[in-house]
């Protein structure tokens, strides 16, 4: 079933009006449910008037009433409306709210920015990086309490997701764990690297690399080549360094004769 119609059908909805204690005067109409309509919500929010006026007066200067209660989203919504006219926008010069739009859109906001701002705003983030990136999650090791699981649970139930939707999802966790096959080739024929070098370069399991290898029927080699060397140039390596260490030995056992030689006139 749809999530709107659903919505629609459910009266969970209020209207909440903010008004300045100090001169009685209304400054905020909102359309929630649940909590929406703490002032801890709109701290953090698109309208800077809003955010300000509330910094301005403080918690304890603000009182909060409810207009209407246990409405449809859809009665909500034109109900948010008729209010906004009714005391009029701050922006527009016709009355105290500090409300950006006429109401009547759905989403924690409501307020559309215009194409150019839009424009601007991107020009501005293009090639930062993401202010999270690298940083820990805030609620990584917070156990998440019963009452707030069964709520997610509660949500996510009944939830049915289109075929065009199903395919999408199917197609980016397959492209996510899709091995790069020509990369993996390169790696292993041209740059002699390992199955285990391959897969910690590519940050994969060995096992799908081997799969991989033996689907290709590609012979797994044991062990890291390091260069095309042919038999002829490791022998010829294999005999300098055996001629280097003898050469050593030799000086090693002349040094060690002289000594024990030494020591022993001198006891005679």
């Amino acid at each position: 079933m749809d999530r709107n119609y659903i919505n629609n059908m459910v009266s969970i909805y209020y209207i909440y009006l903010y008004i300045d204690s100090t001169t009685s005067t209304p400054f905020y109409v909102g359309k929630g449910k649940d909590f929406r309509w703490r002032l801890c919500c709109h701290t953090r929010t698109v309208n800077n008037h809003l955010r300000n006026k509330i910094k301005k007066l403080g918690a304890d200067n603000i009182k909060i009433e409810f207009l209407h209660k246990n409405l449809t989203e859809k009665d909500a919504l034109q109900k948010e409306i008729y209010w906004i006219k009714y005391y009029g926008r701050r922006d527009l010069k016709q009355g105290t709210l500090c409300n950006l739009t006429d109401g009547g859109e759905k989403g924690p906001f409501g307020y559309n920015h215009t194409e150019k701002a839009k424009k601007k705003m991107s020009i501005a983030k293009k090639g930062k990086p993401s202010p999270r990136k690298g940083k820990q999650s805030p609620f990584k090791g917070i156990p998440r309490s019963p009452e707030v699981c069964a709520k997610i649970s509660k949500s996510n139930k009944g939830r049915i997701f289109s075929k065009a939707h199903r395919k999408r999802i199917s197609n980016s966790l397959k492209e996510r764990h899709r091995l790069d096959e020509s990369k993996v080739l390169f790696l292993y024929t041209k740059e002699k690297k390992s199955a285990l070098a391959i897969s910690k370069i590519l940050k994969r399991d060995v096992r799908c690399i081997l799969n991989l290898l033996k689907e290709y029927k590609i012979p797994i080699r044991r062990g890291v080549v390091k260069s095309n060397e042919t038999i002829q140039e490791k022998r010829e390596k294999r005999r300098k360094y055996a001629a280097v260490y003898r050469i050593k030995n030799r000086k090693k056992i002349r040094k060690y004769r002289k000594e024990y030689y030494h020591k022993n006139k001198s006891i005679k």
